[in-house]
């Protein structure tokens, strides 16, 4: 890919792909450190955050408070990536990132994350899923999750330091080591795939990670971005799917398929229904179809 990093409106993407691939975990390097990698915060700013919590907690019952994983900064040099990696949770991201003021939490005189120490940055995950008819889908949202109700997404959600947790049979988060918090990031995207769209683990390939997206709208609100390979066509993807025995079932409505010639060409009924990082994550998608003729 000629440039790394690309601005198009308010999404800003970095890519970490190289001959249409991403980087696989062994690749790629953690530095776990819940207090050198926390959000910088005042008291202003937490009874702003805790106020608007409040707020949206009265609206919505199914809303609830969890920790996250926190992006500081991340690196990228001779096909390798290193992430800075520390914690925030839910309501944080609510109140930095998803505010209609996050932009005035961004300090233009850093550079790259270090633009986003006064936010959330709970790093959220999605995916290409890639068939073996050489398809892909997106999921259409349900109307209930928050800011992305009723639109057009890949599978994905955020790395959870309490499954990593149980994964490792550690009962202190902040113990968490860096290859446990690797491999939680790693894994989650699988399990996304799983709990939406109901594909065993077991049947997916290992996972590719392509780049990274922030949303520049929301404080540059971060997505990690992977690609992959299922050995199932779509049609059985989608009947794994209508089973709709799957854990999150009730997230979406329906996935709406596409052949990968597609996304070079996707007319503006689809392109104005894709959330931003679905946006952004395209770039890496069709340079994964231009390195596979």
């Amino acid at each position: 890919m000629s440039e790394r990093k690309v601005l198009e409106d308010s999404i800003e993407t970095f890519s970490f792909m190289s001959n249409g691939h991403g980087v696989k975990i062994s690749e790629v390097e953690v530095t776990f450190d819940p207090e050198t990698f926390k959000m910088h915060e005042d008291a202003k700013t937490r009874e702003e955050i805790e106020g608007r919590w409040k707020a949206i907690c009265s609206k919505n019952s199914r809303i609830y408070n969890k920790s996250k994983f926190r992006l500081d900064n991340l690196h990228y040099k001779d096909s390798s990536v290193k992430l800075d990696v520390g914690l925030t949770d839910y309501k944080d991201l609510q109140g930095t990132n998803l505010t209609e003021s996050s932009a005035n939490l961004v300090d233009h005189s850093k550079e790259d994350g270090k633009r986003f120490k006064k936010l959330s940055q709970a790093i959220g995950v999605g995916g290409w899923v890639i068939t073996s008819d050489k398809k892909s889908f997106f999921i259409e949202n349900a109307t209930w999750k928050g800011e992305q109700g009723g639109k057009l997404d890949r599978p994905g959600g955020h790395p959870e330091p309490g499954d990593a947790c149980t994964d490792c049979g550690q009962s202190d988060e902040t113990k968490l080591s860096s290859d446990q918090v690797l491999k939680e990031l790693f894994l989650s995207e699988q399990k996304e795939i799983r709990d939406e769209i109901n594909i065993p683990l077991e049947i997916q390939g290992e996972p590719e990670l392509l780049g990274a997206v922030f949303n520049l709208d929301m404080g540059g609100r971060i997505g990690l971005e992977f690609r992959i390979d299922v050995d199932l066509t779509s049609d059985q993807v989608l009947q794994h799917y209508k089973k709709g025995d799957q854990k999150e079932a009730d997230e979406s409505t329906g996935l709406v398929f596409f052949d990968l010639d597609q996304v070079h060409s996707f007319d503006q009924s689809i392109l104005s229904r894709l959330t931003p990082h679905a946006t952004g994550s395209l770039r890496f998608l069709r340079d994964i179809v231009k390195n596979s003729k």
